[in-house]
């Protein structure tokens, strides 16, 4: 289902759990407010790893400096975001359990 819809889906009961994003997503979204038991991590979702896809062949053309311009700013964001996350779910966390999460 759409991510606009679960919250009301877990509260009208149509569903009995969510599995979203993390901790840090899943507070802002309230699943907490309705769902009494947390599970982090979700095994399943390997991680917050960014994908970048581009045409085979229109990477071939590029030149070597475009190429390597882009593999950096790749890498660059998904440590980024990766970095993100590392430091917001551990407060999330402790704030989900503050509010009777289990």
């Amino acid at each position: 289902i759409a991510g606009g819809d679960i919250y009301p889906a877990l509260e009208k009961g149509t569903i009995d759990a969510t599995e979203w994003v993390g901790p840090y997503d899943d507070e802002k979204l309230g699943f907490y407010k309705i769902a009494k038991y947390y599970y982090y991590p979700g095994w399943w979702e390997g991680g917050t790893a960014l994908h970048f896809f581009i045409n085979s062949d229109k990477w071939d053309a590029l030149p070597k400096a475009y190429k390597s311009l882009l593999t950096m700013a790749c890498g660059y964001a998904n440590l980024d975001v990766q970095a993100r996350y590392d430091a917001r779910n551990p407060q999330a966390i402790k704030r989900l359990v503050a509010n009777g999460a289990l």
